[in-house]
């Protein structure tokens, strides 16, 4: 645009005709608008003669956000995303602010560090001369499931990366029911080994063996896809939930304890919590009434004996009769 009493007329992108007036008596201002920020070469020319200037544009006032790397990965809980965060400064017109603060805030127990050489950790990265601001390490709470980190400046709104934290290793192995209990005498009761990682997560895909530690008086029945390695033993892979469910079948007989067992590779015995079950009369079935041999003399007392039995034939202690 211009400021002389003759006329400008645009003739391409970038280029304009001006013809001078009397007024401008040999000199005129122009405007020059531009919305890149860029370097760029000025020249003038009147029949042979040619004038040239240089002019730098300049971004604007940081008004925006973008990302631009780092979103939507995935890593073991308590460990770094593979990928460094990355994201950019603008203007109003797109073009980068360099020397702007931004903030990465690792959420969910997480960690952001923008320099891990420097001691500590540093949460603030500069924008570079592309408008660029790098936080090249986000570590994970210790939760597995969906994370989120926020990217924070004074004159946007934020901006949330994701990430999935996945369960580490499997570190032990918990049986449930966990506190040993009495199973009555012929029935069956749900057992679950579930495996976890160091920070308590269910770790999927591990081939867990539960097995009776001594000479088995119950036996296991395998629930779901497990396999049977005999009377005592079944053998499954556990699922998202961390847990490989077998059915325990107490004995016949009461009084009988069977220790509950699990293992799996790569895990001590000592991270291993066993279960002891103690098989226990059911409820009275049966009443049994037994008199002296011989005849029961008039006037006299006679000794009873009244026996409280179960279904399958164990005294019943606890039972009352009329």
């Amino acid at each position: 645009s211009g400021g002389g009493a003759g006329s400008l007329v645009p003739t391409a992108p970038g280029e304009a005709h001006y013809v001078f007036a009397a007024a401008d008596s040999g000199r005129v201002e122009l405007f020059l608008v531009d919305t890149r920020a860029e370097s760029l070469t000025l020249r003038a020319t009147e029949g042979p003669a040619e004038g040239t200037a240089a002019a730098t544009i300049q971004a604007s006032a940081a008004a925006g956000l973008m990302v631009l790397a780092g979103d939507a990965q995935s890593a073991p809980v308590r460990t770094a995303v593979p990928a460094a965060l990355r994201v950019r400064v603008e203007d109003a017109y797109g073009n980068g602010v360099a020397g702007v603060a931004v903030d990465f805030l690792a959420q969910d127990g997480g960690r952001a560090d923008t320099d891990p050489l420097t001691a500590g950790d540093q949460i603030t990265a500069l924008s570079d001369a592309a408008g660029q601001a790098e936080c090249p390490l986000w570590e994970l709470g210790p939760t597995a499931g969906s994370q989120t980190l926020v990217v924070r400046t004074s004159f946007a709104a934020d901006e949330v990366l994701a990430a999935t934290a996945l369960a580490g290793p499997a570190a032990s192995l918990r049986l449930e029911p966990e506190a040993a209990r009495s199973v009555v005498v012929a029935s069956p009761l749900p057992v679950t080994a579930r495996a976890r990682d160091a920070w308590g997560n269910a770790v999927a895909g591990v081939e867990v063996t539960l097995y009776i530690s001594d000479l088995p008086d119950g036996r296991l029945a395998g629930v779901g896809e497990t396999d049977s390695l005999g009377v005592g033993q079944q053998r499954g892979v556990t699922g998202a939930d961390g847990g490989v469910s077998v059915l325990y079948q107490a004995p016949v007989v009461a009084g009988r304890v069977d220790v509950l067992d699990a293992a799996a590779p790569g895990l001590p015995a000592s991270t291993v919590t066993d279960l002891a079950l103690t098989s226990v009369e059911g409820a009275a079935a049966a009443v049994e009434i037994a008199v002296p041999p011989g005849s029961v003399v008039a006037g006299q007392a006679a000794a009873l004996t009244l026996r409280l039995r179960d279904a399958l034939g164990n005294p019943a202690p606890g039972a009352t009769a009329d």
